[in-house]
């Protein structure tokens, strides 16, 4: 299975509004036509799609994520409204859902989002209720998309806005045998770490990045970008950034 991640999209009302200097819209075509030839089974667009969590943002990126692939995962970031994306994103191939499964693996959608507040969280309850689905599930493989970073990625700007009490959050899923994966976006560059046989991934943004282990926004030239997984049915993962200018 070919899975393309993309975040962090920061659309806003104004087709030509900008997010810290780039075009938004812009950037996040750059990458939609490298999905197209990169042929993806499913898109991940994991949070932050909108800026300012418009219907008129959501608009914008339907007509756009609607070209990405034959289907297209959405969760919310900070930023997003989930009650106008429901409503906005409601045609193919859009899907907004907990989990699916694509056999041999089960893929996970999980809110992180706290209403007013940038950073994220998933409380005990409801982070062992995962754990206890993912080792319930059928299907041998699974893999989690979210929003929020539930490990510190070394830039200290971004940091202080991500998952609370992560480190509980890991330990719920640490006796998950079936877990291959966690996926997240928010942190605005790339960033991988692989730790008793689950790999961790951090997900640029389409629209701007910065430079790893930065204190502050750093900005990185390579531009918008996204994340490429390619899952075997052994519950292998191979996984890389592609670039708009690729």
């Amino acid at each position: 299975m070919r899975i393309i991640q993309l975040s962090d999209c920061h659309v806003s009302a104004l087709p030509q509004a900008h997010y810290r200097g780039c075009d938004a819209v812009g950037g996040l075509a750059s990458i939609v036509g490298v999905c197209r030839e990169w042929q993806p089974d499913v898109v991940v667009a994991s949070g932050d799609l909108s800026e300012d969590g418009s219907a008129e943002s959501y608009r914008l990126l339907a007509d756009c994520l609607s070209q990405a692939g034959p289907a297209v995962y959405l969760l919310p970031g900070n930023h997003d409204d989930m009650d106008l994306m429901r409503e906005g994103f409601v045609e193919n191939p859009f899907y907004l859902v907990e989990d699916c499964a694509i056999a041999p693996w089960r893929l996970y959608f999980l809110d992180t989002t706290i209403p007013g507040n940038p950073a994220g969280r998933v409380d005990n309850a409801r982070a062992i209720r995962l754990a206890e689905k993912i080792n319930g599930q059928t299907e041998p493989h699974a893999l989690i998309f979210m929003h929020h970073q539930p490990w510190l990625s070394g830039s200290a700007w971004i940091d202080k806005y991500g998952l609370m009490q992560a480190d509980n959050f890991r330990e719920a899923l640490s006796g998950c045998n079936k877990l291959r994966a966690v996926a997240w976006g928010h942190v605005h560059h790339g960033w991988e770490l692989k730790k008793d046989g689950v790999s961790w991934l951090g997900c640029p943004s389409t629209v701007s990045n910065t430079l790893p282990y930065s204190e502050k926004f750093t900005f990185d030239d390579r531009g918008p970008a996204c994340r490429w997984l390619k899952l075997t049915e052994t519950g292998e993962i191979n996984t890389g950034l592609l670039y708009a200018e690729s």
